[in-house]
């Protein structure tokens, strides 16, 4: 059998074409409405004949395959239910961005408490090392004062302990 031989009427593209609406369920409805005020518009002879001709057009386009969205009901709860997965994704966004303007700020928060202690700490070990390295020096002066009164354990009153050299030379000469 030949599949080529069987040959495909080119009107049939037409009309699927003709009744193909949006993918977009609000611009389909949009597209839907406005056929139906077109036809109440006509004379009710030339509506029932136009009703006829796409009520056959719409059978042949489902027969080739053609989506036809003609159900009105069915595209009202499509754009409701757009409508609505809109509303929760936005609502989810803002959620989303409420809750990482407070991580931030709580992270900043964080953040400069840190440096503030981390700051109070370096200040505090500062005043820490130089009251050490001021204690050391007053023991430092202490013990000095205290060593020019006695050089030398036990020969604290002694004459020739202090100076004595000095005073044998003014006696030789």
């Amino acid at each position: 059998m030949a599949f080529s031989s069987i040959a495909e009427s080119s009107t049939s593209n037409h009309k699927g074409s003709q009744l193909k609406t949006s993918s977009n369920p609000a611009q389909a409805l949009q597209q839907l409405t406005s056929r139906k005020e077109k036809l109440a518009a006509l004379p009710e002879e030339r509506r029932k004949q136009i009703e006829e001709r796409e009520k056959w057009e719409k059978a042949t386009a489902r027969m080739d395959g053609v989506k036809v969205a003609d159900n009105e009901a069915r595209l009202k709860k499509a754009v409701k239910r757009n409508e609505k997965a809109k509303s929760k994704s936005k609502k989810a966004w803002y959620d989303m961005m409420f809750l990482l303007l407070y991580e931030n700020q709580f992270s900043r928060l964080i953040r400069v408490e840190r440096k503030e202690q981390l700051a109070a700490n370096m200040a505090a070990r500062q005043k820490k090392r130089t009251d050490n390295i001021a204690s050391r020096n007053e023991k430092r002066k202490e013990k000095h004062k205290g060593a020019k009164g006695k050089s030398r354990p036990g020969f604290e009153g002694k004459a020739f302990g202090k100076g004595g050299s000095k005073q044998r030379a003014k006696g030789k000469k």
